[in-house]
């Protein structure tokens, strides 16, 4: 059996027993299921004022991925 990807950055959706991960704010319903890296990402992004990355846009760069608490990318 296969680990589940995240849709977003490809990477690993969970990152330990019992994650499950965040819901997508692309998704009105909560039915896209991201990473929690790429969900902290998505938050930051709507703080900030900027839209979301779409999904035709997936996936993204682990390197362009904004993380907590400074909100640059990881790259910087």
């Amino acid at each position: 059996m296969s680990t589940p990807t995240c849709p977003r950055c490809d990477g690993p959706l969970a990152l330990f027993d019992g994650d499950i991960g965040a819901a997508s704010r692309v998704s009105l319903d909560g039915s896209i299921r991201v990473c929690g890296v790429c969900g902290s990402d998505e938050a930051i992004r709507d703080a900030a004022g900027q839209p979301p990355v779409p999904p035709t846009d997936w996936p993204v760069a682990l390197e362009s991925v904004r993380v907590w608490p400074t909100g640059i990318p990881t790259d910087g």
